[in-house]
């Protein structure tokens, strides 16, 4: 069972009350295989490429022009990578990308003009013959990976996030100029990560010096996540090493147990600990780690009975899928 909790405003969890739910609710049995929020709309990929959307759906960046309400699935076709921007969804197979919703910086993908869509495929991209190995979406830009290790992007880049160059949007796939194969991608709110054989941070990351690099050995690098304004990294050994901005504790906590899964949402995180227990710091206004309001700054547990597989975190939202659950009291 999928279980979610925070901000519920315009049912961007997938449960059709709104308003904030404190505590872990269950939504529907689905064990997704990831799960992108945007600001006020989710996208939920299940473990066989099926879609489901739940939130606000105004500009139809809920992938379908169906009224939404509680939780749906949104396309027949299957799919490999999702990605949620503000106003915006981005859909892939290995061989095409699809978007949808608003998008006035370019973040559609679908040239200069384009700023409001249904769910439309991007013409001519990826070039033929290249595979899509991930795509990731900032707040209002993109990045795509592609298996020879080339990386293209579009939308906003007025502060490089898309790599060097001096146009404030790209409103088509263009190729990031950057040296070496790519291994792996994050995407902030004004900013961009990728690792080669080493990190590299293309445009503001707020928060973080451009020679305050963090102490990490790239080959030991499980996964690269980001959220608004903070770096973070999964190491091999279950540590997490973090940069960037940490007005709200969202920042690594000295005390954290080793993770088997982390997630990033856009100012806190969940964990999932190699001891089976679920962790959250961070950003809390909407009860999206413990039922308070108050940031947490410190790993806190949180509690949830059964076996737990997967967690996620978006805007101010977080789910936990556990397998044959019942839910128990934090405390």
């Amino acid at each position: 069972m999928l279980f979610g909790f925070g901000t519920n405003t315009y049912g961007q969890l997938g449960v059709s009350e709104s308003s904030d739910i404190r505590s872990p609710t269950p939504i529907y049995e689905i064990s997704p295989s990831i799960v992108s929020a945007g600001g006020r709309h989710t996208l939920f990929l299940s473990e066989n490429g099926e879609l489901f959307v739940a939130g606000n759906n105004s500009f139809s960046q809920c992938c379908t022009s169906s009224k939404i309400d509680g939780f749906i699935r949104a396309t027949e076709q299957r799919w490999i990578f999702v990605a949620a921007g503000w106003e915006f969804s981005v859909l892939a197979t290995e061989d095409s990308v699809w978007t949808c919703g608003r998008g006035e910086r370019g973040e559609l993908g679908l040239g200069q003009g384009i700023y409001l869509t249904e769910l439309r495929q991007i013409p001519d991209f990826p070039p033929i013959g290249r595979k899509i190995v991930d795509i990731k979406a900032g707040i209002y830009h993109v990045v795509c990976l592609l298996e020879n290790g080339e990386c293209w992007g579009w939308g906003d880049t007025k502060y490089g996030q898309l790599g060097p160059g001096k146009c404030e949007y790209v409103f088509s796939p263009r190729r990031m100029n950057i040296s070496g194969d790519v291994q792996a991608i994050a995407c902030g709110r004004g900013f961009t990560a990728t690792l080669t054989r080493r990190l590299d941070i293309w445009g503001r990351l707020r928060g973080w010096k451009k020679d305050d690099l963090p102490q990490i050995s790239i080959d030991q690098v499980k996964a690269m996540y980001a959220s608004w304004s903070g770096l973070y990294f999964l190491m091999q050994d279950g540590k997490v090493v973090s940069i960037g901005c940490n007005d709200y504790g969202q920042q690594c906590p000295e005390f954290l147990p080793r993770l088997s899964k982390l997630a990033v949402g856009s100012e806190h995180c969940l964990g999932l600990g190699i001891d089976g227990k679920v962790y959250g710091w961070g950003w809390n206004e909407h009860g999206n780690i413990k039922e308070d309001q108050d940031d947490v700054r410190e790993a806190y547990q949180i509690k949830i009975l059964g076996k737990v597989t997967f967690v996620a975190a978006g805007c101010g939202t977080s789910w936990i899928y556990v397998e044959k659950a019942e839910l128990s009291e934090n405390s």
